[in-house]
């Protein structure tokens, strides 16, 4: 999980051989507040996973709610929130939806873990990323984990976590599942039946 590798300085310390665990130490996560931007599948995964280890939970969504957590406004949850988790789902209307102003309104002590997946057919990105990496470099916020992209404008010194683009979906389990979901769709549209797809434009529930 993200959240312990940062919490940890984890890409610090590995790409540091003259760099002890204890000349840059971390934080714990138990008792830290998480704060989730989408509770849609993925929100709500990582809404119970940083529970049971003792984080509090808030959470802003434009239409989920849960009573299991707390609902706050955004500007609330980006003030207040340790470690900020984005699952919201990805689109034209998600555009630079989190921009320098928002970014700005992050903790200097806070986290930004990226649970965004990778849109190829969108124009511009739902978050400032450029903007983001350089409020690390600065000290103005304590850890970033995002996707392959922005890698060549990163220094070793840097508390930022990359992940390539596939990790979400590449394991055995998954290509399994994908490969079965294939043949059932094909299977489907030689019986007549319409296959199992997401329509472009519609959300996932």
């Amino acid at each position: 999980m993200a959240s312990f590798i940062l919490a940890r300085n984890i890409p610090i310390i590995t790409q540091n051989p003259s760099i002890y665990p204890e000349d840059v130490p971390g934080v714990e996560l138990q008792g830290k507040v998480a704060g989730i931007i989408g509770l849609g599948n993925i929100g709500s995964n990582v809404a119970r996973l940083v529970t049971s280890i003792g984080m509090k939970c808030i959470y802003w969504s434009p239409r989920s709610r849960n009573p299991k957590y707390e609902y706050v406004e955004l500007e609330t949850l980006l003030k207040n929130a340790d470690f900020i988790y984005l699952t919201f789902y990805e689109s034209e209307k998600t555009r630079n939806f989190i921009d320098k102003h928002k970014l700005s309104l992050l903790k200097p002590t806070s986290y930004l873990i990226s649970g965004l997946g990778s849109q190829p057919h969108l124009e511009g990105d739902s978050v400032d990323w450029e903007y983001a990496i350089k409020m690390v470099q600065t000290g103005k916020l304590a850890g970033l984990a995002l996707e392959v992209g922005e890698k060549e404008r990163i220094s070793v010194e840097e508390n930022i976590f990359i992940t390539p683009g596939n990790s979400g979906w590449c394991t055995k389990e998954a290509i399994i599942k994908g490969s079965r979901a294939w043949i059932d769709n094909i299977v489907g549209i030689i019986k007549g039946n319409p296959p199992n797809v997401i329509l472009k434009g519609e959300k996932q529930k």
